[in-house]
């Protein structure tokens, strides 16, 4: 957990500001199991619950916790639910294989057994 003495007086987005390029930085390098704990730590500095919930839900992904991803996407679409990103997310997340080209999507035919 980041913790931030009196000699620098941070404003609450300064500090979540900090959060998230430590976070960031830890993706950058790949250390995806290390960038969940750091957000989850530091929760209540995030102050944009949408970033922290996409986030969460990446990472979680990256380290094959998707009971705890589609917890995350299901959060995210609750504070946004007309993102289609999100849905695509959440799909993944629960094991269905979905085309690389997610254009193709709109044109999907349903086959007899669908």
């Amino acid at each position: 957990m980041l913790k931030f003495d009196g000699k620098a007086s941070l404003k609450p987005f300064e500090k979540c500001a900090v959060v998230l390029l430590w976070v960031r930085s830890l993706i950058g390098l790949k250390a995806y199991g290390r960038a969940l704990k750091t957000i989850v730590k530091n929760k209540d500095l995030v102050l944009d619950e949408v970033e922290y919930h996409e986030i969460c839900g990446n990472m979680q992904m990256k380290t094959n916790q998707k009971d705890a991803a589609v917890k995350s996407f299901e959060a995210l679409l609750d504070l946004n639910s007309s993102n289609f990103d999100t849905y695509y997310h959440l799909i993944e997340a629960k094991g269905v294989a979905l085309p690389e080209d997610k254009t193709k999507l709109a044109s999907y035919e349903m086959s007899a057994e669908d």
